[in-house]
Parts: structure tokens; sequence; C-alpha cells
């Protein structure tokens, strides 16, 4: 089992033409390898999670 990081920092949103590529490939991965987890962190998006001192 594999963890893998995606990180998107594209302002176009749903728009990017890369973010597409990178979603077309998450997917065409999670059908081959459903086993592996996958954390997304969109950096252009202004709401990141806070910090909770953990």
């Amino acid at each position: 089992m594999s963890r893998v990081l995606v990180l998107k920092s594209s302002i176009l949103g749903e728009y990017s033409q890369s973010g597409k590529l990178v979603d077309f490939f998450v997917e065409q991965w999670r059908e081959t390898h459903p086993e592996d987890t996958f954390t997304v962190r969109d950096l252009a998006n202004p709401t990141l999670p806070e910090l909770d001192g953990e």
C-alpha cells in the first residue's frame, strides 16, 4: 500500500488543464491500485484547515 500526496496550485480551479490531467491520473491510478491512499491539497484554495496543536 502506498500513500500519495497530490498538490494542486492552479488559480484556475476547475478550468485548469493541468488540474484535469492530475484528476485523470488519480482516477486511473485508483482503478489499478485500490489499496493506495491519496491525500489531495489545493494550495490555491484560501480555506486551509486550521492547526489544532496536534
